[in-house]
């Protein structure tokens, strides 16, 4: 019986032997036929679910051109595909990149682009976007985002790579006004009602938060964004109760800057 037992270890061992050395035969042979398969196309694929379409087909090409990497007509193995996606995750706009080459002789680029949340226009009239994760990016003169606007008295310079960080350890109280803005432009892009609702965000002389609707010619005083789920639900009080009987025109301003107060002042 132990006889028999080695001698199938020993047939099992011939047998995986076999079949590694047959796996790295056919992996050579693979190596080898691509070594000699040239590039004959570029597939690029760009995902615009988030309705952003600040990349398009050509400024892939172009990014990739800039720094003299011609792929078509090119050997498969000699494109370097993990410089490429560094190089196209190094662009503002571009969140996330994968490139992957087939055996056929395809390069497919698959970028997804990033999403803005809130555009800044700061009083030397820089325009520039922050998007979803906090990173700033450039306005674009191929794109312009249909998203929540903010201006008025802001002087944050707009600064290349820069982050905006939002840390729950943070006091609000301390917060950067961009902090403050990103944080703003999180909750509204989250509810329908407020997106449509809230047209533009301006900064006041004081650096308070105002909000600019789309119906209705009042102003909303915010103030800041502590207790801001709090002062949008006493907003939404105010326009289904209050506005419900005295109609949309009869206020210029809604203060809700103070806790457990709604101020509101007549035309």
């Amino acid at each position: 019986m132990l006889k028999n037992l080695n001698i199938e270890k020993i047939i099992l061992t011939i047998v995986w032997i076999a079949l590694m050395g047959g796996l790295f035969v056919l992996l050579g042979f693979v190596k080898k036929t691509q070594d000699g398969v040239l590039c004959k196309s570029v597939i690029i694929s760009i995902d615009t679910t988030n309705e952003m379409h600040f990349i398009n087909d050509e400024l892939v090409k172009e990014i990739i051109n800039d720094k003299g990497d011609v792929f078509i007509g090119k050997p498969v193995s000699e494109i370097n595909i993990f410089k490429t996606e560094k190089l196209l995750r190094e662009n503002y706009y571009i969140e996330n990149a994968d490139v992957y080459s087939t055996i056929s002789g395809e390069i497919k680029i698959n970028i997804k682009q990033r999403k803005p949340l809130i555009r800044i226009v700061n009083l030397n009239n820089e325009s520039y976007y922050i998007d979803s994760n906090g990173f700033v990016m450039p306005a674009s003169r191929n794109f312009t985002a249909r998203i929540l606007i903010a201006n008025g008295f802001i002087w944050e310079p707009y600064i290349s790579f820069r982050k905006v960080i939002i840390s729950d350890n943070d006091s609000l109280d301390n917060s950067s006004l961009l902090t403050q803005l990103l944080i703003l432009a999180k909750y509204v892009s989250k509810d329908d009602f407020w997106k449509a609702q809230i047209a533009q965000v301006y900064i006041n002389l004081d650096r308070e938060i105002e909000l600019i609707p789309r119906l209705g010619n009042h102003t909303v005083l915010l103030g800041d964004v502590i207790d801001m789920e709090e002062k949008f639900d006493n907003l939404m009080d105010v326009y289904q109760k209050g506005f419900k009987n005295t109609g949309w025109e009869k206020y210029t301003l809604i203060n809700l800057k103070y806790k457990n107060q709604i101020v509101c002042t007549k035309k």
